[in-house]
């Protein structure tokens, strides 16, 4: 059976959702410079954290359900509307995310990660000649 103090522990490590929306995308800015928030390593390094936290927090379907959410082109509930090659870029870093969160064992972790595959060029971007989607 789990440590019941080491899971509350855990769980209060990482925000609710609106919350580590906000984090994810100061954290960003700070790490990648504001200039690279739409389509570039900004916008990548923040749908990994976000949807890390949200795996490790939550669990993988509410995390994926969450990510569609925001991604999908339901007007007035998901992401402005954005090309497919602009959804398929937030996808795959979404999905990314919620497999660097999903066994994660703090916050600290899921934001090593994220950087990890930012810096390395394998989270997706349109505007960075690091990998496929450019």
């Amino acid at each position: 059976m789990a440590d019941k103090n080491k899971l509350a522990k855990a769980l209060m490590d990482i925000p609710g959702p609106w919350d580590a929306k906000n984090m994810a995308e100061q954290e960003a800015i700070a790490l990648y410079g504001k200039d690279t928030q739409h389509n570039g390593p900004a916008d990548a390094y923040r749908h990994l954290l976000w949807s890390g936290m949200m795996a490790n927090k939550y669990g993988n379907a509410p995390a994926q359900f969450g990510g569609w959410l925001h991604e999908s082109k339901i007007p007035f509930i998901g992401a402005p509307m954005q090309s497919e090659q602009e959804q398929a870029m937030d996808t795959t870093n979404n999905e990314y995310g919620r497999y660097i969160g999903s066994d994660a064992k703090n916050l600290d972790e899921i934001r090593k990660r994220a950087k990890i595959l930012v810096d390395m060029g394998v989270a997706k971007t349109l505007n960075n000649k690091t990998n496929d989607y450019y």
